[in-house]
């Protein structure tokens, strides 16, 4: 599956709902929303925007209804674009890479991205996609995910739980003591069983790192079911399990982008140096911090051709 597959298929399954949320509700958090209407409102008329691996249009939500700004947009996603295209109809959206975009050279004032460009393989290349695609003037200002920032470790644990999950097959042991159950298969019981407590202590030690996320959900409803093994269909058990795997499989695939995106000082260093070497004459880039936590919630990546 190539990378476009890949968030296209996550874009299918998660709509709206696959952007980095940070607040409680499940909503953009108040103090990125006004960091982006203060980078809004410095702006003159009528500016051409490009977010650079838009997703949703997280970004362009800032905007004030009245404004007079010429808004553009590229993903990998065909999915995410959809999702872009109801929220922003008059938005020009573009399928297209971070690492090629596919735009002529010094065509717009200004590029933003948020959580997305960070996303591509060669984060380099993508920095210097950027930087060719505004024109001289123009500026770049990026937040990325930071590299033991604040997401990063928020969703370490997670990625413990769901790497326990996968790593000792927790579900199709879960599912083989179910089937020996239901069948009555004592010495086929016995083997299950055994399989599969080596695999309920291992999530078990994971949930106690991460006490809260879908592998504890998991474990939590798999135990009340087989506990109470004769209240439930065991057909709908196994099919339960099924849906649980795929959900997890899903969100372990998240995190792991998630801790591959993460840009540490060295990348960054690199980064800087390819957007010096773009043209641009001012540069930098410094962790940006919000009110609710100690650790930074990206890097603010700001450049000036």
């Amino acid at each position: 599956m190539t990378q476009a597959d890949d968030w296209s298929d996550y874009w299918r399954k998660e709509g709206a709902e696959g952007e980095v949320f940070l607040d409680g509700a499940g909503g953009k958090h108040p103090e990125l929303e006004a960091h982006w209407r203060s980078v809004f409102a410095e702006l003159a008329h009528a500016t051409t925007i490009v977010d650079i691996a838009c997703g949703g249009g997280s970004i362009f939500t800032a905007l004030p209804d009245d404004h007079t700004h010429v808004l553009h947009g590229v993903d990998v996603s065909d999915e995410a674009l959809k999702v872009c295209a109801a929220r922003h109809p008059t938005a020009t959206l573009h399928l297209g890479s971070a690492e090629v975009l596919p735009f002529e050279k010094a065509t717009f004032d200004m590029a933003v991205s948020q959580f997305g460009i960070e996303y591509a393989p060669d984060k380099v290349k993508a920095f210097t996609a950027a930087a060719a695609c505004v024109r001289p003037g123009g500026r770049i200002d990026c937040l990325c995910h930071h590299q033991k920032g604040h997401i990063d470790q928020k969703i370490a644990p997670a990625y413990t739980g769901t790497q326990a999950v996968l790593n000792t097959n927790f579900v199709s042991n879960a599912i083989a003591l179910v089937h020996t159950k239901k069948d009555h298969h004592e010495s086929a019981h016995v083997l299950a069983r055994n399989l599969f407590i080596d695999s309920e202590r291992k999530v078990a030690a994971a949930m106690r790192e991460a006490r809260s996320g879908i592998h504890v959900h998991l474990y939590g409803g798999f135990k009340e079911m087989f506990s109470s093994f004769e209240k439930y269909n065991p057909d709908e058990i196994v099919r339960w399990l099924g849906e649980m795997h795929e959900e997890i499989v899903r969100a372990d695939a998240r995190y792991a982008q998630m801790a591959q995106a993460a840009l540490s000082e060295t990348q960054i260093d690199a980064i800087k140096a390819c957007l010096v070497e773009g043209g641009c004459e001012t540069v930098s880039a410094e962790p940006f911090f919000t009110s609710t936590s100690e650790l930074p919630l990206a890097w603010r990546i700001q450049a000036t051709r």
